[in-house]
């Protein structure tokens, strides 16, 4: 090669060949490069026409036998026909450019701002708005797939209407068996809607207890699955999270327990049907609508005490065991204070704000009360039916705050 070039051109190569034999080469093709080949490559032709490469580049022999290759040669030559790997956003130099020896351009990649890969939309959390709306949306469905919601706003619908029948039973059972000197005019003493109204009212001191444990598995199922790992990644906000499932469960809680009350009251009206009822005072008119629509108020209401207990316990059992002891074990140790200590007034006084005392008065709706409620004889306060609904607020406020608290300061593992 090195002898043909001071034949033709006369001039010495810029880079020395090796000394050792090489090969014939072929006689240069007349065929203009095409496109799809490199613009470094260089022909035979431009070295006889007196035009040196301006850096080493590889040179492409298109021969029709494979050439062994030169092991003494530094610079790496390539044999046979080379495909075109065409890259994306790379402008591809002519074949005018190739022939007339300029170099090539750098591939035109488009700029992005980090230097890397971008899509065409980008994916932030700046861009990804959390509202109320949605969360309580997510939270309604979780509801809804869990079996034990099923099961225990079936309780709640069905427990009102049942209790309600087997009470309005036995009043008539009392009634049908009562001696000949309490009868008027040979005929049974005649039910009383004030005691009706007061028997389904009643029914709230049952169902409070499976509301209750509805509020308190709601958020201990998912400390338990380790749910509310994923629920805490969607939802990062604690505040929003527990604003959005009280919301579910005030719901929930109080669709069931308006249900279940209305149920009672259709299954009171059927079964004292054909008989002589004694109806409200004018005074008691406002009874039936305490009970039918404020009674299921509360019942949602203890709903939300109960989800601060669970996330304070984090325990399904430790938080039925304290919502019990609220309900139950500490009225029954105020009780036993009352007995046993001489200044009885005030300990009667802290009954009737526990939380067991203040729904039974809500519940009664003030419908046996012979008065407005206030203050009387068995202690220093003796809060009306409106007022024990105040107190529950209360009840309920602080342990579903103190739950909050507890919540978005202890950590979820």
């Amino acid at each position: 090669m090195s002898q043909f070039d001071n034949q033709q051109g006369g001039q010495e190569p810029s880079h020395p060949m090796p000394s050792s034999p090489q090969p014939p080469s072929p006689q240069p093709s007349t065929a203009p490069p095409s496109a799809s080949q490199p613009s470094t490559v260089r022909g035979i032709g431009d070295l006889q026409g007196g035009r040196q490469p301006s850096s080493p580049q590889p040179s492409i022999v298109r021969s029709s036998t494979v050439q062994p290759p030169n092991p003494q040669s530094s610079t790496p030559q390539l044999y046979g026909p080379q495909p075109s790997m065409a890259l994306p956003h790379t402008v591809r130099p002519s074949a005018a450019a190739g022939q007339a020896g300029a170099q090539p351009s750098a591939p035109m990649v488009p700029p992005t701002s980090t230097g890397g890969y971008t899509t065409g939309r980008r994916m932030s959390s700046n861009h990804v708005r959390i509202g109320l709306l949605g969360c309580i949306r997510s939270e309604i469905i979780k509801l809804v797939s869990l079996a034990s919601t099923w099961w225990l706003m079936g309780l709640t619908v069905l427990l009102p209407p049942v209790l309600t029948a087997l009470s309005v039973f036995v009043m008539k059972m009392t009634i049908s068996l009562d001696s000949p000197s309490d009868m008027v005019k040979g005929q049974p003493t005649s039910l009383d809607w004030a005691n009706i109204w007061t028997l389904i009212g009643g029914t709230a001191t049952t169902v409070d207890l499976v509301v209750g444990i509805f509020g308190i598995m709601a958020i201990t199922s998912e400390f338990s699955t380790g749910a509310i790992v994923s629920s805490l990644v969607v939802n990062p906000k604690c505040s929003l999270f527990m604003h959005a499932k009280g919301l579910s469960l005030f719901i929930f809680s109080y669709l069931a327990a308006l249900l279940g009350l209305l149920c009672s009251w259709l299954v009171a009206l059927v079964m004292v049907s054909g008989q002589k009822v004694t109806a409200l005072p004018d005074s008691k008119a406002y009874g039936p609508w305490v009970i039918v629509l404020g009674v299921p108020l509360i019942l949602a209401v203890l709903s939300l005490l109960a989800l601060g207990l669970g996330a304070i316990c984090r325990s399904t059992s430790g938080g039925i065991c304290a919502y019990l002891g609220i309900f139950m074990f500490l009225s029954t140790v105020v009780g036993i204070i009352s007995t046993i200590s001489k200044q009885a007034k005030w300990v009667n006084s802290v009954t009737v704000c526990l939380p067991d005392s203040a729904l039974v008065s809500f519940a009664g709706a003030g419908i046996q009360e012979s008065g407005g409620g206030g203050s009387g004889s068995e202690g220093l306060f003796n809060p009306a039916w409106w007022q024990s609904g105040l107190i529950l607020l209360a009840w309920a406020a602080f342990f579903y705050l103190l739950g909050l608290l507890v919540f978005k300061r202890r950590d979820i593992s």
